[in-house]
């Protein structure tokens, strides 16, 4: 049986995709954080975690629909990430998105 080759999230490969997102995440209320494996490892073979934080420099609430309906026009219809790991009620929505034979996992707070 062939070896099947998963992608591979790097920090290197991350840093631009953060760095082109980050600015525009404030109009929603929100920062941008990296996690997960690519923050704590280098590297992840299964997914990049982004978490949306609440600015807390601003008087208007975050607008999560408005930040969800962002980053389904960035990367395309994202679908929800039902996973027993993630049961936080903390989250307002947590995502996945396919991003070029990649996977973006959203977590938004």
């Amino acid at each position: 049986m062939p070896l099947i080759k998963f992608p591979l999230w790097t920090l290197e490969s991350a840093l631009p995709l953060v760095r082109r997102l980050q600015p525009d995440t404030r109009q929603f209320g929100y920062h941008l954080a990296l996690g997960g494996g690519v923050l704590n490892t280098g590297e992840s073979h299964k997914d990049l975690d982004l978490y949306f934080l609440p600015l807390d420099d601003t008087d208007a609430a975050p607008d999560t629909d408005a930040l969800v309906q962002w980053l389904d026009e960035q990367f395309g219809d994202g679908t929800s990430l039902i996973d027993a790991r993630y049961t936080s009620e903390h989250y307002k929505a947590k995502r996945k998105y396919p991003y070029g034979g990649f996977r973006i996992d959203v977590f938004i707070l």
